[in-house]
């Protein structure tokens, strides 16, 4: 009965409340559940601009975002012998590395950070609030590599 109470009472305001209610639900759903979605529509999920690289030096046969949450997307790019995954988030200092190696060069003047384990390469950098980090397996790209897949996300 509450429910029906909060409920606008002409049609029109009715329908946008019942949309809005249910694009919330569905937020809520895609943010729980890794439901692959396409890279370009995860802008309409999330409350900044996502950058995706222009540049690849490897073919990925396959492309797909996950909405980690309202403030986390995660881009995969992957083949069978390497992927890489783009994080963009507004929570900075999200990725918990206990070491950074900082890079010699810049991305519009924002510092890059490299960190490099046995099977994982990561650069990271901050651009508009939004901190973004790239995810490298595979054993055929560079530090180099890495920083012009960054420097082309424009």
């Amino acid at each position: 009965m509450l429910i029906v109470s909060l409920l606008p009472q002409d049609r029109k305001n009715r329908f946008i409340f019942k949309c809005v209610i249910g694009m919330i639900l569905i937020l809520l759903f895609i943010g729980r559940n890794e439901v692959p979605l396409p890279i370009h529509a995860t802008t309409s999920f999330v409350p900044f601009e996502i950058h995706t690289p222009t540049h690849l030096p490897f073919v990925a046969e396959t492309e797909y975002a996950h909405l980690v949450n309202l403030g986390r997307v995660e881009l995969i790019y992957e083949n069978a012998e390497q992927s890489i995954t783009v994080w963009a988030t507004t929570e900075l200092g999200w990725h918990h590395v206990e070491e950074w190696e900082p890079y010699s060069q810049t991305i519009q003047g924002s510092p890059v950070y490299f960190n490099e384990s046995d099977e994982i390469t990561i650069i990271s950098w901050q651009r508009d609030n939004v901190e973004y980090a790239i995810d490298y397996s595979g054993n055929q790209l560079s530090k180099q590599d890495l920083f012009d897949i960054a420097d082309s996300m424009n």
